[in-house]
């Protein structure tokens, strides 16, 4: 049975100016085998609610709060149930996350650098949270630290190794870099399986190393050269999108506004891990030829367009390619579905025949979006949606 996806919860409590932002950066962390989601009330409620549900191995908060780290004291704000924010003690809070028991790692991370959450960690570990991570405040780099972190926790590497690649990503930022500040259990062996006891137990059983002798050091722990789960999947899709390559089959056309290309590049990426091809300009248009009769071409053949949308709205080239596939749309009846990238109006303007059409929402963690995509793209419902 293969490990399941390393699951991140994203607790952003605040104005959506702050945590939208925030969200959009981590997000590049939601590739491969890495499952991000943003709790939909960041609340105290909303957190134990969403945590007593299970399958969360990191929560990664973003936000405010204030710490007397010689006192021991420390509190993060919250939004409040009736609307703003409440201020939440950090000994209180640790109770909260220890309600998950598959929670291996608590990130916290400043909205702003005005912020100063050091300390934090320790008083998150001194309450028994397995382990506390704190932040700069949210680095330019912060999509390059979060797939870092998150990636080497998904493979299997230690805390440690996955904080030693954190600091690696921020290599040009060294004062982001040296802001990392870990409080963990130790030792800490290396995690294959995530987010749940029936995971854990399909892991095969490691025995228990015999008893060192007393002032003796410790054995270094056994490495088994075995090539992970995930790793074997990872090629088996490499082969998939390298077969529909080949054979010029693309699974949806990313339709967008050039100023929301970055956005639209993690969604790429996120539809490749799921084996599926997107047509993405970027990609595929060679340099030196003219991209209108290879666009045309490539718009026949593909099976489904996604038009997305950020805060900047829908762009001009946007607007011709859209009212080009939705002839072939009204032909083919090949989907064409919005989406809604983070950041992006709650009621965006968009052209009339696509007011009709049911819309993805990456600004929402339920339902889950890429799920959602997947299933508008092939016409399959992904399980568990």
């Amino acid at each position: 049975m293969a490990a399941s996806r390393l699951r991140v919860l994203l607790v952003l409590p605040g104005a959506r100016a702050d945590a939208d932002p925030a969200f959009a950066a981590i997000f590049a962390a939601a590739v491969g085998h890495v499952h991000v989601e943003r709790l939909a009330e960041p609340t105290e409620n909303g957190l134990r609610e969403r945590l007593a549900r299970g399958d969360v191995d990191v929560v990664h908060f973003v936000g405010r709060g204030k710490v007397k780290a010689a006192a021991g004291y420390a509190v993060v704000e919250l939004d409040a149930s009736g609307g703003g924010t409440r201020t939440v003690n950090v000994r209180h809070l640790a109770g909260v996350l220890g309600q998950q028991r598959t929670l291996r790692l608590v990130v916290v991370q400043p909205v702003s650098q005005t912020e100063q959450l050091a300390g934090v960690e320790q008083v998150l570990r001194d309450q028994g949270v397995a382990a506390a991570l704190v932040t700069a405040a949210m680095p330019l780099r912060a999509g390059a630290f979060a797939t870092a972190l998150y990636g080497a926790l998904a493979r299997g590497a230690s805390l440690a190794a996955a904080c030693a690649a954190a600091k690696d990503a921020l290599a040009s930022e060294p004062a982001q870099a040296a802001a990392l500040r870990l409080a963990a259990a130790l030792p800490e062996q290396p995690v294959t399986a995530f987010a749940g006891e029936a995971a854990a137990a399909a892991a095969p059983a490691v025995p228990a190393a015999p008893a060192a002798a007393p002032h003796a050091s410790p054995a270094p722990a056994t490495v088994v050269a075995e090539e992970p789960p995930l790793v074997l999947r990872e090629r088996e899709i490499q082969r998939v999108l390298a077969a529909k390559r080949s054979a010029g089959r693309f699974d949806v056309f990313l339709c967008h506004n050039h100023v929301d290309k970055p956005a639209v590049k993690v969604i790429a990426n996120a539809l490749k891990s799921r084996g599926l091809l997107p047509w993405l300009d970027q990609w595929e248009l060679p340099p030196g030829q003219p991209w209108q009769p290879l666009l045309e071409r490539q718009i026949g053949n593909i099976a489904a367009a996604a038009v997305c949308v950020g805060s900047a709205g829908v762009g001009p080239w946007q607007t011709q390619e859209l009212y080009g596939f939705l002839s072939e749309f009204v032909a083919r009846r090949a989907p064409v579905i919005p989406v809604l990238l983070p950041g992006a109006s709650a009621r965006p303007e968009l052209p009339i025949f696509l007011r009709l059409m049911t819309y993805v929402d990456f600004g929402l963690s339920d339902p889950e979006p890429m799920a959602q995509l997947e299933w508008g793209i092939t016409g399959i419902r992904p399980e568990g949606v």
